[in-house]
């Protein structure tokens, strides 16, 4: 009795482990990121999670034309040069103004789009 409870418990471990593992991996595709590489003007779309931009001549970022509340983005400037980094809301408040820019290497911003109040995009420089 004792060999087949402990071939149960061992059965019933490795399905839910063999289900753990599944569940991980179906998790893990979900939350993975779209990232584009980016060195001149753009717009965004919301198909895309992470953004690394050379603007050694200057670019600017347009955040999409019709975001949905829960919109993300982050948007990070990756050369060395003095060129700046440009995020345009299109149309919508970055932290209540129409525009943010950052020049230092390795400078970005993480956005997140609400429907809601007077700031359409709210973010931190980071």
């Amino acid at each position: 009795m004792t060999d087949t409870a402990f071939f149960i418990a061992t059965a019933s471990s490795a399905i839910a482990t063999s289900l753990r593992t599944n569940v991980e991996t179906s998790l893990a595709k979900a939350r993975r990121e779209t990232l584009s590489v980016l060195s001149a003007d753009a717009i965004l779309t919301t198909n895309v999670d992470a953004v690394f931009v050379d603007a050694t001549g200057g670019v600017t970022i347009s955040m999409p034309p019709s975001p949905t509340s829960g919109d993300n983005f982050r948007i990070q400037k990756y050369d060395g040069t003095a060129g700046v980094l440009t995020i345009s809301g299109n149309g919508n408040l970055i932290n209540g103004t129409a525009t943010v820019s950052a020049s230092s290497q390795w400078a970005g911003w993480q956005l997140t789009y609400s429907d809601t109040g007077s700031v359409a995009w709210a973010g931190f420089l980071f």
